[in-house]
């Protein structure tokens, strides 16, 4: 127990103390250390049935009573609900389904893309790049200000505009075309584009 003791001290110690200088917590680094807890837990376990036969208390219902609790805390069985809601809302990219055989010929800043708040620097292009096996000169972050309008009639890539991660609540079920064109910084009339919207986020395709 003792050593179990210092490892989980050092667990949450040093990462805490890292974090002043970087922040490195996230509930992915948790999730690292706590089957441990499942190990503490049944030394935990142990050590209590020994001192509940020490003071002659150990009958079947106080051992039940005891298997019981164990058997709450470590089945996880809140973890498989939280996990499930967890996958149920994580974003997946499912743009790169549409935008990659569309891409390949496309020539240099020919794609706005954005992520999250579709701020400066929120779109890691690398990302769009792996996601659709396009190199990463094909796409512009149009959160940048330096990114200027461009015109739908002068787009030289069937794919204009491409967002993923756009997590504000149901903003991009409820945006109008009109809109998810503006954010991206493309100019023109919502009837010369398609839209494929999905959970996460959203595509802008030239209308044929």
């Amino acid at each position: 127990m003792i050593v179990f003791g210092i490892a989980f001290g050092l667990f949450v110690l040093l990462p805490v103390v890292i974090s002043l200088k970087k922040p490195i917590l996230a509930g992915r680094y948790w999730m690292i250390g706590a089957p441990g807890l499942i190990v503490v837990l049944a030394f935990l376990a142990r050590s209590w049935q020994r001192d509940m036969v020490v003071r002659g208390i150990a009958s079947w219902p106080a051992l039940l009573l005891l298997g019981a609790i164990v058997l709450a805390f470590s089945s996880g069985i809140y973890g498989f609900i939280k996990s499930h809601e967890l996958v149920a809302s994580k974003p997946v990219w499912k743009g790169a389904e549409i935008a990659g055989p569309l891409l390949r010929e496309c020539p240099p800043g020919s794609v706005h893309v954005g992520m999250e708040k579709i701020t400066e620097g929120s779109a890691f292009i690398p990302y769009f790049a792996m996601m659709s096996k396009a190199p990463t000169d094909v796409f512009v972050d149009a959160g940048s200000q330096a990114t200027g309008e461009m015109r739908v009639s002068a787009a030289r890539c069937p794919v204009l505009g491409w967002a993923e991660h756009v997590l504000a609540g149901d903003f991009v079920s409820k945006a109008t075309d009109a809109e998810l064109l503006a954010i991206l910084k493309i100019e023109g009339a919502p009837e010369e584009v398609f839209v494929e919207r999905h959970v996460s986020g959203f595509i802008l395709l030239q209308r044929p």
